[in-house]
């Protein structure tokens, strides 16, 4: 899908007055696959100015995501922001407000038909049910009953068996018909970065193909063969970077891989985390065998214990090349989890502030805007899937993960100047996938006083699960994938760059003859093409 700022550096191309639009590929691991980015409504309704779209099969959106809705439906169609969910149902606000009814009347006397008066434009067609409420004469109030005739702009015609007149009810609900060939899916024009970007890559070779009738731009680019990547989302750049920075470029801060130095802290020692060499699986990777005591671990995103059925549906393989730091769910203790994000806060008895830190690092961060932003990716593993000895792991209340930066190896020193970004999951969030991408931008990060990020040189992980009834927090596992930097703020500055076009990826896997949606995976030390196809429609540009 060709984004808004596409639009415009395409037509600058076209104009001369920029060099290129599609130089480069990047890929990125953002949380969604293709298959949760789409989906058919079962049903749908209008109450007051809110929509209730009802999908049969369950989705993955969150709150906040921008979807486009078309169901044919001028009262609900368009590019909307999705307000709640449940696991089967999305709301969104109306094009409209329902309208109140002023009066209703037996307009055709010796029959089981009424004429509702609506205080403005009810919007209404033949065949939708609605509900009505308020009336005294109860036999005018109804449910779900299918509009018959429309007489006016104001006035409907349904069948029910009041007699008489009334005036002043509610037009409660409206449940239209699902036209044929309605979807939701997320919106993409609006898009300038990838969710998660893991490499950016050159255009090597372009091309023009034909797919059902439509004329496609093809753009190719070779994946690095030593990385391994899980691709879930792809961007076509202008680009390889933006060349009007004010301060730091967005860039990868670390990847977990074992090549990084990290250290676990505890009360007497920093040592440091080593690689587990030997497989965790267990039951076909049902089960993980970490001993208890195991607070940190580089773990092999190609373990086999990513492929039992249940972590492949949840997502919780990491995706961002072939090593993820593995944190015990005790390995910290966090307080005020069950109060909220901004409530989270390191244990200060002793032994609570065992953490993971990389030491010499520099973050030169004073000059970006606070709207720039630091993301983080990580999956959330499960002990057991099996059960019932031990009992099958249940979903956590609370996981909890603080990143601070700072220029201290120990905890809340009395002069401490850090930064800290703060991280809550809840067992609702998991129900739909145990991978996330988490964002907070600079100026909404716990800061201390004086804070400066000329000063940092360490960054520290910590990390605490709160078990669901009947486990412990050893039952569960962070697995850290990356941490990146966005400088979103000169992107939006620089008219001469950005992302013109963006696509979300996927494959099938089929264990035990069930397919599941999962990235595509390039493996290690192995080649790779990449190709992205523009398709050339009037309606795109």
């Amino acid at each position: 899908m060709i984004t808004d700022k596409g639009k415009s550096l395409i037509a600058k191309y076209m104009l001369g007055q920029i060099p290129a639009y599609s130089s480069y590929l990047s890929i990125g691991c953002g949380a969604r696959v293709i298959s949760d980015t789409e989906k058919i409504p079962t049903s749908y309704s209008i109450s007051g100015s809110t929509v209730t779209v009802t999908i049969s099969g369950g989705h993955k959106f969150n709150a906040g995501d921008d979807v486009v809705v078309d169901m044919s439906d001028s009262r609900v169609d368009g590019l909307k922001t999705i307000a709640t969910v449940t696991t089967t149902q999305i709301t969104f606000p109306a094009n409209y407000t329902i309208p109140a009814l002023t009066a209703v009347n037996d307009a055709f006397p010796g029959t089981n038909y009424a004429e509702y008066t609506a205080a403005s434009a009810h919007r209404l067609v033949v065949g939708d049910l609605v509900t009505t409420t308020g009336f005294t004469d109860a036999d005018f109030n109804n449910t779900d009953v299918a509009v018959y005739a429309i007489a006016s702009s104001t006035t409907f015609i349904i069948a029910e068996a009041g007699t008489g007149t009334t005036s002043a009810g509610t037009l409660a609900t409206i449940k239209p018909v699902v036209q044929a060939n309605s979807t939701i899916s997320l919106n993409h024009t609006t898009k300038r970065k990838l969710n998660f970007e893991m490499t950016r890559i050159p255009v090597t070779s372009r091309g023009l193909t034909v797919e059902d009738g439509v004329d496609m731009l093809v753009f190719g680019a070779e994946l690095p063969t030593q990385d391994r990547f899980g691709i879930t989302e792809i961007g076509l750049f202008s680009a390889g970077t933006n060349n009007i920075v004010t301060g730091s470029d967005s860039r990868t801060m670390h990847t977990f891989s074992n090549f990084e130095n990290w250290e676990l802290h505890t009360s007497s020692s920093a040592t440091a985390v080593e690689a587990y060499t030997s497989s965790v699986s267990t039951v076909g990777g049902a089960r993980l065998q970490l001993p208890s005591t195991t607070y940190a671990t580089f773990l092999s995103a190609s373990d086999p214990v990513f492929n039992w059925s249940d972590r492949v549906a949840l997502q919780e393989k990491p995706r961002m090349y072939d090593s993820t730091l593995l944190l015990q769910g005790d390995l910290s203790v966090i307080t005020g989890m069950s109060t909220g994000q901004s409530s989270m806060a390191v244990g200060t008895s002793s032994g609570d502030e065992r953490h993971v830190h990389l030491l010499g690092q520099t973050y030169n961060f004073s000059s970006n805007s606070s709207s720039d932003e630091i993301r983080v990716a990580f999956s959330v593993l499960y002990d057991n899937y099996v059960g019932p000895t031990p009992a099958e792991t249940p979903d956590p209340t609370y996981v909890g993960i603080i990143i601070e930066f700072s220029s201290e190896k120990v905890l809340n020193p009395a002069d401490a100047k850090f930064a800290r970004m703060k991280i809550r999951k809840t067992a609702a969030d998991l129900a739909k996938s145990h991978y996330f991408i988490q964002t907070v931008s600079l100026g909404d990060m716990e800061v201390a006083p004086n804070f400066s990020w000329d000063s940092v040189d360490t960054v520290k992980v910590f990390c605490m699960v709160e078990p669901g009834s009947g486990a412990a927090k050893t039952d569960y596992y962070v697995a850290l994938d990356g941490i990146r930097f966005e400088n979103v703020y000169d992107e939006q500055q620089n008219a001469s760059y950005g992302m013109v076009s963006y696509a979300t990826t996927r494959s099938i896997k089929t264990i035990d003859t069930i397919d599941y949606t999962t990235p595509i995976e390039k493996e290690t030390n192995r080649s790779g093409i990449i190709e992205f196809k523009l398709p050339l429609q009037v309606g795109e540009l």
